[in-house]
């Protein structure tokens, strides 16, 4: 979940990118069930397995309207939850209140888009002062509606969200990745590349404020003195397109390598790291 405290200029800066998305889809929770615009905007990607949906959700909040939850969570541009797909709501939510972490249940609805489906979710989220990066998890019956595939066609290339990445001040790594592990039931891996977690479609990788700093400093993003949610990892069909799609709009970004940068100005408060999709 991505927020965009507006969501006309984080749908542009989205578009400008290269993205497809789907209107504007207004929910109660976020301030919206009166028509106000407070709702989510997705991209929906195919990078999908096992039933499980890939995509980004722009979220906004009314803030005299949405709920105190969303209030609390929505409050900066950028990424700002890890939404999980789960089939049994409840062992999670006992086992995160074994932890001693507070758990939020509500449901909410969603109106169909044109061809992209709607429909009831059930939803637990974790108090965001009982866990130290911010997550939750989702259950719907029926996603069918959700895999129509003129969705998932990007000017850009896009072909799946492949990683997220939470930045943590460097003397908490170790013991918010090890919180991270006992929350979500994933083992780390540790490397050069910061902690690791295997979620399926979408790897989770927590790194230093340093190391974030020296990667990412030439596209100005600037670290917080807690942890956060920082940066995607998009893979697109082809990489030399995707730069020159870029350049062509104005976009600011920067070649690494086998990666694109680019930078929160340019993304509405995200890092986004753009790769080609390996086969």
């Amino acid at each position: 979940m991505l927020c965009t405290s507006d969501w006309r200029v984080g749908r542009q800066a989205y578009e400008r990118l290269g993205f497809r998305l789907t209107p504007l889809r207004r929910n109660a929770p976020m301030g919206g069930g009166d028509g106000a615009d407070g709702g989510s905007q997705l991209v929906m990607l195919g990078g999908g397995r096992d039933g499980i949906l890939n995509y980004l959700e722009l979220s906004t909040a009314v803030p005299d309207k949405a709920a105190p939850l969303m209030r609390q969570i929505l409050i900066h541009d950028g990424p700002v939850m890890m939404v999980h797909y789960a089939a049994d709501i409840a062992r999670f939510t006992e086992h995160w209140s074994s932890l001693g972490v507070q758990v939020h249940r509500f449901e909410a609805a969603f109106p169909a888009s044109g061809s992209l489906g709607g429909g009831r979710f059930d939803i637990a989220i974790a108090d965001p002062q009982s866990v130290p990066l911010q997550f939750n998890v989702v259950c719907s019956t029926d996603r069918s509606g959700y895999r129509d595939a003129e969705w998932q066609v990007h000017d850009n290339g896009a072909l799946a969200w492949r990683e997220v990445i939470g930045v943590v001040p460097d003397g908490d790594l170790d013991a918010v990745a090890e919180r991270h592990s006992r929350l979500i039931g994933i083992e780390p891996v540790q490397s050069e590349e910061g902690v690791r977690f295997d979620a399926g479609p979408v790897d989770i990788r927590l790194i230093a404020a340093s190391m974030a700093e020296a990667e990412w400093r030439d596209i100005g993003f600037q670290t917080r003195a807690a942890p956060q949610i920082a940066g995607l990892r998009i893979t697109v069909r082809d990489l030399a397109t995707f730069e020159k799609l870029m350049t062509s709009r104005g976009v600011a970004c920067l070649r690494s390598g086998d990666t694109v940068l680019v930078g929160p100005q340019d993304a509405a408060g995200s890092v986004m790291l753009f790769s080609e999709e390996l086969s």
